[in-house]
């Protein structure tokens, strides 16, 4: 597992490169890219707080 998790969390931060290489080459923002990428991480840090809340209150997984 701690495998497993190591190497999906490093795919999802260095594949980020790869996007950003398009951004640039089709000369969109970069910084719009990155700030969208950014943005996506809170909200899921922020809903995962309120899924874990309420499988702890209803004592079982959804």
């Amino acid at each position: 597992m701690c495998v497993t998790q190591i190497t999906s969390w490093g795919v999802v931060y260095y594949a980020f490169s790869a996007p950003l290489q398009i951004t640039w080459a089709s000369g969109s923002s970069v910084e719009l890219a990155t700030a969208a990428s950014t943005a996506a991480q809170l909200v899921s840090a922020f809903v995962g707080i309120c899924v874990g809340r309420t499988i702890d209150h209803q004592g079982r997984t959804l």
